[in-house]
C-alpha cells in the first residue's frame, strides 16, 4: 500500500516514475531533462529505495 500522507514534489515523482517503469535512461539524462544535478537524482533514488526497503521490512 502506498503511503499518501506524504507529499513529494513533481520533480521527485518524475524521477521515481522514470526510474521505475523500465526507462533505460541514465541519471544524467534524467537530471538534464528536469534541470537538476545528477547527484540530486541519485539522492532521490536512494531515498525512495530506502523508504521501500523500510516499508517492506516492517511487514
Amino acid at each position: 500500500m502506498v503511503n499518501t500522507s506524504r507529499t513529494i514534489s513533481w520533480k521527485t515523482s518524475k524521477v521515481l516514475i522514470s526510474s521505475s517503469v523500465g526507462d533505460e535512461r541514465t541519471q544524467r539524462e534524467i537530471a538534464k531533462e528536469l534541470g537538476i544535478s545528477r547527484s540530486y537524482v541519485s539522492r532521490i533514488e536512494k531515498r525512495a529505495l530506502m523508504k521501500l526497503y523500510h516499508d517492506f521490512a516492517k511487514r
